[in-house]
C-alpha cells in the first residue's frame, strides 16, 4: 500500500553504522522521512495473445513469469474481489476509500471501486514491460530466480483515488498501477514494480520469503494478534499486508515490551486523504498503549535504517529487495538487503 512518492535520502546521521544502542536522532529522522511520505498503496519479449482474458489483453512472458495485463472489464472484476484486504478494512478504511462522510458497507465500497478501473495504453504497457526486464535481467546476473508461484502475475490499471492518489498497491496475485506511477522516471518506475513484484511473491510464498525475510528484522510471528477493540475504528489496512500478525521486541522507558507496528487515524473521518490522518505507532496489543516509533529503544538497531519506509515488516522487506536487486538507494545494513535477497538465490 504504501511506498514514498518522493524517497527521501537518509542524512549523515542516519548513514551511520547501528550501534548496540542508536541515538534518538536517528530513529527521529527515519521518522520525519515517513512522515513525508505519500501512500503509495510498488525480459525483453514479444506480447502475446492470452485467449483466457481476450484479445485486448497481453502478456510478457519473463523466466519464470508470466505478466498478463487485464483490460479494463476484467480490472473491475479483479478489484471487486472480496479477499483478505477487503475482510481486514475498518469503518474507517471504507469511509476514506469512498470519500463518504457516512458510514459505507463493505458492498457500498465494492460498488464504487470498478469506477476506479483503466485500460493500458500501449505506451504504458510497454513500459511495464521495460521495467519488468529490467528486474528479471538483475535476477537473473545475481544469480536469484523469481518463486514458481504464481506463474502469472495480473496487471491492473486504475486512477488511484481508490488509495488516496497511490502509486501501487497489491491484492492477491494482482499488481495495480496507478495515474501517479506513470508520472515518475523510469529508475524509479522499475523500483517500484521491483517492490509491487516481491508482495505479490511474498503472500504466494510465505515459509519461503516472507517470514524468512521479516524474522531477519526482528519480528516475532504469531498465531494470532487481535487488534484492540478500542482502536479498531481507525486502523487502516495496507493492501500488500492488511492483517496483523507480527510483533517486535523493544523498550518504552527502559522496560521490555511487545508491540506491533500499526497504520493509524488520528481522527474520524472529515473528508480528503490518507495523508490527512496518516499516523504510524507501535501498539501493544494487549494494553492497547500507543508509542510513537521515536519512543521505542532497539527498533531501528533491528529494522535498519536503509529505507524510510517502515511501515510494516512487509513494506521493508520489500524495499530492502528492490535496492538490494537495483543498487539504487545508499544502503546501511548489508546483511538486511542480503536477507531479503536470500529467499531468491537459485
Amino acid at each position: 500500500m504504501f511506498l514514498l512518492h518522493v524517497t527521501p535520502h537518509l542524512g549523515p546521521a542516519e548513514r551511520t553504522m547501528r550501534s548496540p544502542r542508536p541515538s534518538i536522532s536517528i530513529a527521529a529522522a527515519a521518522l520525519r522521512a515517513v512522515m513525508m511520505a505519500i501512500p503509495l498503496w510498488a525480459a525483453g519479449c514479444e506480447y502475446e495473445d492470452d485467449a483466457s482474458y481476450g484479445p485486448d489483453d497481453a502478456s510478457e512472458q519473463g523466466d519464470a513469469v508470466a505478466a498478463v495485463f487485464l483490460n479494463q472489464d476484467q480490472g473491475r472484476v479483479e478489484i471487486s474481489r472480496r479477499d483478505e484486504y477487503v475482510a481486514e478494512m475498518s469503518g474507517f478504511d471504507l469511509q476514506l476509500r469512498t470519500g463518504s462522510l457516512t458510514p459505507v458497507t463493505v458492498d457500498d465500497y465494492l460498488r464504487a471501486m470498478p469506477l476506479h478501473v483503466l485500460e493500458f495504453s500501449e505506451d504504458e504497457r510497454q513500459r511495464v514491460a521495460a521495467a519488468l526486464s529490467i528486474v528479471f535481467d538483475r535476477m537473473d546476473a545475481m544469480g536469484l530466480q523469481p518463486p514458481e508461484d504464481p506463474a502469472e502475475v495480473n496487471f491492473v490499471r486504475t486512477d488511484g483515488k481508490e488509495e488516496s492518489g497511490g502509486l501501487a498497491y497489491t491484492r492477491s496475485a494482482s499488481i495495480f498501477l496507478c495515474d501517479s506511477l506513470f508520472a515518475q522516471d523510469d529508475a524509479f518506475f522499475t523500483h517500484i514494480i521491483a517492490h509491487e513484484l516481491f508482495h505479490v511473491w511474498s503472500r504466494a510464498n510465505p515459509d519461503v520469503v516472507r517470514w524468512p525475510t521479516h524474522e531477519a528484522l526482528g519480528f516475532v510471528r504469531e498465531e494470532e494478534i487481535s487488534f484492540p477493540a478500542s482502536l479498531a475504528d481507525r486502523r487502516m489496512a495496507n493492501p500488500d499486508d492488511p492483517r496483523v500478525h507480527e510483533i517486535i521486541n523493544v523498550q518504552f522507558d527502559g522496560k521490555p515490551a511487545a508491540a506491533f507496528l500499526a497504520i493509524m487515524a488520528s481522527k474520524d473521518y472529515e473528508g480528503g486523504s490518507l495523508p490527512d490522518y496518516f499516523q504510524l505507532r507501535l501498539v501493544e496489543p494487549e494494553s492497547a498503549a500507543l508509542h510513537p516509533l521515536e519512543s521505542a529503544q532497539g527498533l531501528f538497531e533491528q529494522i535498519g535504517t536503509t529505507t524510510p519506509n517502515i511501515l510494516s515488516a512487509e513494506e521493508i522487506s520489500a524495499e530492502h529487495f528492490a535496492i538490494g536487486l537495483l543498487q539504487d538507494r545508499p544502503i546501511n545494513d548489508p546483511e538486511l538487503i542480503e536477507a531479503a535477497l536470500r529467499p531468491f538465490a537459485q
